[in-house]
């Protein structure tokens, strides 16, 4: 089963710990806070399982060589 939402990633409506898996494509590079971001994805992930996103991130934070 697979459905399509429209929220806020910041706040998002579901219970801890409700889904194996979540897809964060083309967004942590869009948001202010990146490792909020990922957080709140954690947050609502079973244990043992995966938050998957794309890698093209530039952020000083998750990526300090970034920064020059």
């Amino acid at each position: 089963h697979l459905q399509f939402l429209v929220g806020n990633i910041l706040t998002l409506d579901f219970s801890d710990n409700m889904f194996h898996l979540t897809h964060v494509q083309h967004v942590l590079r869009h948001v202010a806070d990146s490792i909020r971001t990922l957080n709140e994805t954690h947050c609502v992930i079973k244990p043992g399982g995966v938050v998957a996103h794309d890698a093209h991130i530039i952020n000083k934070t998750l990526c300090p060589e970034a920064a020059g």
